[in-house]
């Protein structure tokens, strides 16, 4: 898996946010300590919850966009 040189999220962070929200930590305290806002400790602690295996917790999704508001629509064949 390439991780970027300046991510903030890694696995052991996801990690980390996981344990500290666990063991009772407030959301504020750790998004503080990490150096992220607390919308984005927020999200990933969601995203573990929702992972379908611990094992697979998180992954890495694209950030590229799903669907196009502007996209065109393709021709009808005539």
């Amino acid at each position: 898996m390439k991780i970027h040189k300046n991510a903030y999220f890694t696995p052991l962070a996801r990690y980390e946010v996981v344990t500290r929200v666990e063991a009772g930590q407030s959301q504020g305290t750790i998004a503080a300590a990490l150096g992220v806002w607390r919308e984005a400790v927020n999200m990933w602690y969601r995203r573990v919850l929702q992972a379908a295996e611990p094992a697979q917790a998180a992954p890495d999704r694209s950030s590229r966009l799903q669907t196009s508001t502007t996209r065109m629509r393709r021709p009808s064949p005539i």
